[in-house]
């Protein structure tokens, strides 16, 4: 099953990019990995279901959400990086996709108000 939305295609490569660094935590780090990864799926899935929602008015505001949850975890991001767990290289590669995910979800928040 290929997946059509792009948002979903941009989410998915980027969340495949972080898992792919094998980062190592420390003990005293390791709560952090268990809120990046459980957002990193949270929020992929959120996007799964708000996408088979589309056609529900009620989606708008779950799509802000997903704004708000996207600045999150750059926010979690940042922290690998104080902690010295992940790169400047890596974070970085890591936001600018964030970042196209983060347009094309304003995008389709704009799109979804003209059509209201």
């Amino acid at each position: 099953m290929r997946d059509k939305l792009k948002i979903i295609m941009l989410y998915k490569r980027m969340a495949s990019k972080y898992l792919g660094y094998q980062l190592i935590f420390s003990r005293k780090h390791y709560y952090l990995k268990d809120l990046v990864e459980k957002e990193l799926f949270s929020l992929l899935k959120e996007i799964y279901i708000i996408n088979e929602l589309s056609q529900n008015n009620d989606t708008l505001e779950q799509k802000r959400s997903l704004v708000g949850r996207i600045k999150y975890l750059n926010f979690l991001f940042e922290r690998l990086v104080d902690f010295k767990i992940m790169s400047e290289k890596q974070y970085k590669v890591l936001y600018i996709e964030l970042e196209n995910i983060y347009y094309s979800l304003i995008g389709w928040i704009k799109c979804e108000k003209r059509s209201s």
